[in-house]
């Protein structure tokens, strides 16, 4: 009986084909053409990458023994330091990143970027060390939480929506890349050796008009407060102003203490590859009303005023530009870029923590060039920028001296700020701004490059080496440790082997620290020096 009904049913089947292939060949010889297959209605691009790096570095220090120098921009200042004594470190890493996306008809993609493994330090997760105990002391590498096991997660880094309005348009929506010219200011981290990226809340609608891509973007920089456990009942957000908040699913208080931006933005509709001369140009509008502030005194309670949102004001125009022209001097193909962006913004209240108003005004700006040459199997690079620096101290992507108010070794804030620091995804060197000040900041930087092709098994790939050599100095030597404006040479060596979805790199790059890297004791920094590997797969 059972093997009679799957006859029956199997024989229904056929015939139900047999049908439908008929017609469809009863269509094809009426038209005379093949009838092609129905589109999915859903499809689904995976793409993705492998990275893993190995690092080894001499030299660099983040330490706080010296309580007149902040402590990254520390450098083996001698003998004379706390531990560790040689400064030596050993490092490695992997990332597992997805970029899936699914296409719903023709007319919307649902985008997204999961980290697998995020950035996960090989050999970090020792329970031993965790509980404070070498390794191989009393607890067992094999402990109830499995030793090395890694505690990284799965994450949504980004995910959004992308439609396309009847051809008129483009509407995104959700938390998604930017990325704008060389990457100074707003950098979505495509670079290979960049663990810093652009990642943000966008309502963006895009369209093109006579030869020009516009956008125009609201962006949420930061939601704050969100009610919490630790917000329930009756708390004081407002002096004199009394809010309700329940538990469940985290959401904004109040609007006031969100920072936002309106992004304005037009850009040459060429193709990045057209030669000629294609442009760029971006406005960006900031605010941000109120700052949350929590206190944790003993007497907080009794006042109403543990949690408060204190007036901020902030105000901050940020234009940018972008140039990117292609061309040929002496038959050689030749590139040329260039990005500047300037910063104006003021801030009513910086410091929270202080009775009195603390207004500021925020100045700065600074710019990067590109230029590149190809003549046969020598291909030739110079990188040049600026970031404007302080004049009354204050150096590094981390310096607080800025904005805080407490005891040495801090200066005193100032009112009139005109630092400006670059993206951290924005890689210029390997040492100097990538690692000891964190970004281009305060600095003039010059760097020519030379790129061999030793072989060659397609475009842009086969073996290749490279040498460049960076030479920085301070924009304001006031704001450097040695009061000095040479920060130093840093000469790099590298072998790549870029084939169609692998790369894999080798470089070595030594830092020649300069006098504005000295302690202020007088202490010279002694140099440092980097060797590291990387392998990418991509998928």
């Amino acid at each position: 009986m059972l093997f009679s009904r799957l006859r029956v049913r199997l024989g229904l089947a056929m015939t139900l084909c047999g049908l439908w292939s008929a017609s469809a060949f009863a269509a094809e010889a009426q038209d005379g053409q093949p009838v092609p297959p129905a589109t999915p209605l859903v499809t689904l691009d995976l793409h993705g990458e492998m990275r893993t790096r190995l690092d080894y570095l001499d030299g660099i220090r983040y330490t706080t023994s010296d309580p007149s120098i902040a402590p990254h921009i520390d450098v083996r200042h001698g003998e004379s330091n706390t531990t560790p004594s040689d400064g030596r470190m050993g490092i490695g890493d992997l990332r597992l990143r997805f970029d899936p996306t699914l296409h719903v008809a023709e007319w919307a993609d649902i985008r997204t970027q999961i980290d697998g493994v995020s950035n996960m330090v090989l050999g970090g997760q020792n329970n031993a060390a965790r509980a404070g105990q070498d390794a191989l002391g009393t607890q067992s590498w094999t402990s109830d939480t499995g030793g090395f096991a890694s505690t990284a997660s799965i994450g949504v880094r980004r995910a959004w929506v992308h439609v396309r309005v009847l051809g008129m348009g483009e509407l995104d929506i959700g938390r998604m890349g930017d990325h704008f010219g060389l990457g100074m200011v707003r950098n979505d981290g495509r670079d290979l050796f960049s663990d810093f990226q652009t990642d943000l809340d966008r309502i963006q609608i895009s369209a093109e008009f006579f030869g020009l891509r516009l956008k125009a973007a609201r962006d949420i920089l930061f939601n704050g407060p969100l009610n919490s456990t630790a917000l329930t009942g009756t708390s004081v957000l407002t002096r004199g102003t009394n809010a309700t908040v329940t538990d469940g699913q985290p959401v904004p208080l109040q609007d006031s203490a969100d920072a936002t931006r309106w992004l304005l933005q037009a850009e040459s509709a060429k193709s990045p590859d057209a030669p000629g001369m294609k442009f760029a140009a971006a406005l960006m509008y900031q605010s941000m009303d109120n700052g949350f502030y929590a206190e944790h005194g003993t007497d907080c309670a009794a006042q109403k005023t543990c949690d408060q949102l204190i007036p901020r004001t902030v105000r901050q125009f940020t234009p940018q530009l972008y140039l990117d022209w292609r061309g040929k001097l002496a038959d050689a193909p030749l590139r040329l870029q260039l990005e500047g962006a300037f910063r104006y913004g003021t801030v009513l209240n910086a410091d929270e923590r202080s009775s009195t108003v603390t207004s500021k005004t925020l100045v700065g700006g600074g710019f990067a060039g590109k230029a590149e040459m190809r003549t046969g199997r020598h291909l030739w690079n110079i990188d040049l920028g600026m970031a404007s620096g302080e004049r009354g101290g204050g150096f590094g992507v981390n310096d607080q001296d800025n904005w805080r108010t407490g005891p040495a070794p801090f200066a005193a804030p100032r009112s009139f700020v005109t630092g400006f620091n670059f993206h951290r995804g924005f890689l210029v060197d390997n040492i100097l701004f990538r690692d000891i000040i964190g970004a281009v900041a305060n600095a003039w930087y010059f760097k020519p490059n030379w790129q061999l092709t030793l072989l060659e098994t397609g475009v842009d790939q086969g073996l290749f080496v490279n040498a460049g050599l960076m030479t920085a100095l301070a924009a304001s030597d006031n704001a450097t440790p040695g009061k000095a404006t040479f920060l130093g040479l840093e000469p790099d060596v590298g072998l790549w082997w870029k084939a169609l979805r692998t790369t894999a790199v080798l470089r070595a790059s030594y830092l020649l620290p300069g006098a504005a890297l000295d302690a202020p004791s007088g202490a010279h920094a002694l140099s440092v020096w980097r060797l590291d590997a990387a392998l990418r797969f991509k998928f």
